[in-house]
């Protein structure tokens, strides 16, 4: 999406295990680089973001600048912008170098990754640790969260707003995952016991950067939406290992109720889940902290057979017909770009009515 749509992004390698890999590919390069103590990363990102907009990197004229990440360094915007860092990256005319944040793919409420320690001797956050909750400040912050942790994120939620020190958004996103083999940048994920996961989440992704770059340049204010539906009753449904998961509210095609909607759960050709079951056992996470299973991560789907398609949509060319009646709508209401719906409208073609043998 950002060359298509004509950004430019800059990477800034702020993380122990980030820069562990990043010598290890390039050691002749990188083998200088040191990052002696966890948590320094939220100076040195807020000391890249000044000299971005100060004119300190000879030949570089940025416009704007915007700060977005998913999952581990979605999680890093939070803190970023909870412990006074975002504070201090200014202009020099006093005003914010990073001027909003997408923040994807982490749940402020999720208590194991959702707010880091800010160093090596501080202790995790508690869950009543108020910046786990977006407070104001003088630039918009959206938040997007797939399924997943959406099923964390009940004490993080709060009211979306428009107020002028106070532009904020949430967006939870039924269907969606975390991660998923399904997407082609995937491919050397480990198998899953399911069907990996479609859901074309990066279209959002891509809708909702360009909401924030023109919320914070042209003033307009990005789409609503509301919540996932969530039952109070941890045991009224399937949801992940978190103690301070619930499951969601699902429909009669066991898809879950409320939030972003999305063709894959309007115009349904399947169930989408967002965890999986691994083949082989597996786990990710930072050197140093609990490992999550890779399976609670990883996003999966149950195709509905035949039957139930074509009583849904008659043939091929109707289910096509209601996908893209769907896209229109979020096309017209901001929600994705042109681009990305050529490419969920690419996938949908894909999907196929067969009659059973002998039929």
């Amino acid at each position: 999406m950002l060359t298509r749509e004509g950004w430019s992004w800059v990477g800034v390698t702020q993380d122990l295990a980030g820069l562990a890999a990043t010598k290890a590919g390039d050691p002749d390069r990188y083998g200088g680089l040191d990052i002696p103590e966890l948590g320094l990363g939220f100076d040195i990102v807020a000391t890249v973001a000044t000299w971005l907009r100060t004119g300190a990197v000879d030949g570089l004229v940025l416009d704007h600048l915007f700060m977005t990440g998913a999952s581990y360094t979605g999680t890093f915007q939070r803190v970023f912008l909870g412990e006074g860092f975002h504070d201090r990256a200014r202009r020099p005319d006093g005003g914010p170098a990073v001027e909003g944040y997408l923040i994807q793919i982490s749940s402020g409420g999720f208590l194991l990754g959702g707010y880091n320690p800010i160093s090596e001797a501080a202790g995790r956050p508690p869950a009543d640790h108020p910046p786990r909750v977006i407070q104001p400040r003088d630039v918009p912050v959206i938040e997007l969260l797939s399924e997943g942790e959406a099923e964390t994120n009940l004490r993080s939620r709060r009211d979306d707003s428009d107020a002028p020190g106070d532009r904020y958004r949430l967006y939870e996103v039924p269907g969606a995952c975390h991660m998923s083999r399904g997407e082609s940048s995937g491919s050397l994920l480990p198998e899953t016991v399911e069907e990996p996961s479609t859901f074309p989440m990066y279209a959002l992704a891509g809708g909702a950067l360009e909401n924030l770059r023109r919320w914070a340049v042209e003033g307009v204010a990005p789409p609503r939406a509301p919540r996932i539906e969530l039952r109070e009753d941890a045991g009224a449904g399937p949801h992940g290992a978190a103690p301070e998961s619930l499951p969601p509210v699902r429909d009669g095609h066991g898809n879950a109720v409320g939030g972003v909607r999305m063709p894959e759960v309007d115009v349904p050709v399947a169930s989408y889940a967002p965890r999986s079951t691994m083949r082989e056992p597996a786990a990710v996470g930072p050197p140093g902290r609990r490992p999550v299973p890779l399976g609670e991560l990883m996003g999966s789907m149950v195709p509905f057979p035949p039957a139930v398609l074509r009583d849904l949509y008659g043939s091929p060319a109707g289910y096509l017909a209601a996908y893209r009646e769907r896209v229109d709508a979020l096309l017209a209401e901001r929600w994705i770009l042109p681009g990305d719906a050529e490419r969920m409208l690419a996938q949908a073609a894909t999907v196929t009515l067969r009659r059973p043998a002998g039929r």
